[in-house]
């Protein structure tokens, strides 16, 4: 591959990867709207459907998220091969602001994108079979 090609396939890499990231704030936003409005006063049988099909939805953006990371190592590795780069990038990787102390910035930024991912699954799962929703307050109208 030509220094072009991978440069271009990592820029698809990355607009697919914040594909991935819209698609699983919408699908957590709409989860928690429906947590406040519907599911926290619906039986447990719905519930358990509601949380059942996000847990199907995680896995399927786990498993991009997954093929993302594995296609972005690869273009990593293309990346090395090369033997003179015109662009004076010795990596491909995330911008310096990712960059990890101990970790090297792909790394650290999958990492952490996982254990976003981890928590905010925990925290619905929390708030779907556990939490204890307020009753909603009752409005005086105003005359």
């Amino acid at each position: 591959m030509t220094e072009a090609e991978i440069l271009g396939n990592a820029i698809q890499g990355a607009q697919a990867v914040t594909a991935i990231y819209s698609l699983f704030f919408a699908i957590v936003s709409a989860y928690i709207v429906g947590l406040y409005l519907f599911l926290n006063k619906a039986p447990a049988a719905l519930r358990v459907i509601a949380f059942g099909v996000l847990t199907i939805s995680f896995v399927a953006i786990g498993g991009l998220a997954l093929n993302m990371q594995h296609l972005g190592e690869g273009m990593n590795n293309a990346w090395l091969k090369l033997t003179q780069k015109s662009t004076g990038m010795d990596l491909l990787g995330p911008p310096i602001i990712v960059q990890s102390i101990f970790l090297d910035g792909r790394v650290a930024a999958a990492r952490a994108a996982w254990v976003l991912g981890g928590v905010v699954y925990i925290a619905l799962a929390y708030l779907t079979f556990l939490y204890r929703w307020p009753a909603p307050r009752l409005q005086m109208s105003q005359g």
